[in-house]
């Protein structure tokens, strides 16, 4: 299930330094995986076309309860 999802758009100003996201309602008691998926459109990558994502998880046990 999604939590965001974003067009895949071929210009350097859809470039986002970062968001933040509340997955608590996702996550289910045992095991839970967390999937990104990034692609880097518009030909090989270089210099002048950088590819990249980043991801932190920050998990607080005492709100999973």
């Amino acid at each position: 299930m999604p939590v965001v999802y974003d067009a895949p758009q071929n210009t350097p100003s859809f470039y986002n330094t970062g968001r933040t996201f509340d997955v608590r309602r996702f996550l289910r008691r045992g095991r839970n995986d967390i999937v990104i998926i990034a692609f880097n459109f518009g030909g090989p990558r270089s210099d002048a076309n950088p590819a990249g994502v980043a991801a932190r998880l920050d998990i607080r046990l005492s709100s999973l309860q």
